[in-house]
């Protein structure tokens, strides 16, 4: 599906996200299984690492924020998480109402350039993140067209429900 980006602005992520990294050293070995999505620097899964008990040590997001790795990983996280310590995982606070489809939309711009950016030489850190900036589409009065990005996203998903329909019914 084409995407229009004639009416697309720079936007400092700072503007609209509060930038956090978490409290307290949670370690993998150390911690239970649970329901809680634990969040690790990864290409894939949504950063998923496994899932831990809510009691873990450590900052407890809420849901609907954004997570990026240190390699320039970024999702957007439905459910309340943990993310592995040490800085590798930074989480991004909307500023704004986010929801699934802004949130995957502004994931997926911000993986698409930071992915050719960042890398084990240089570090997508917090404080590279507080300069970065990232193309969005605007309105007229130059803010983010969160109701295009949510509009898109939706007609994405549709293709693609609707794609994976036509497979199942090839496999019957």
């Amino acid at each position: 599906m084409k995407i229009d980006t004639a009416n697309w602005e720079k936007f400092l992520i700072t503007d609209w996200f509060d930038l956090s990294l978490p409290q307290g050293d949670l370690q993998v070995k150390k911690v239970e299984d649970g329901k809680v999505p634990l969040i690790t620097p990864s290409n894939s899964n949504n950063g998923l690492l496994k899932r831990i008990s809510a009691l873990s040590k450590s900052t407890k997001y809420s849901a609907k924020a954004l997570t990026v790795d240190m390699f320039g990983n970024a999702y957007y996280q439905e459910e309340d998480f943990f993310v592995t310590a040490h800085g590798h995982v930074n989480v991004l606070i909307p500023k704004f109402e986010i929801n699934e489809y802004t949130g995957n939309f502004v994931a997926t711009v911000i993986r698409t350039l930071f992915l050719k950016k960042y890398g084990f030489s240089e570090m997508c850190t917090q404080k590279v993140l507080k300069k970065e900036s990232v193309p969005l589409p605007a309105t007229s009065d130059r803010k983010p067209d969160w109701v295009y990005m949510e509009s898109y996203m939706k007609r994405v998903m549709d293709e693609s429900e609707k794609r994976i329909e036509c497979l199942k019914k090839g496999l019957d």
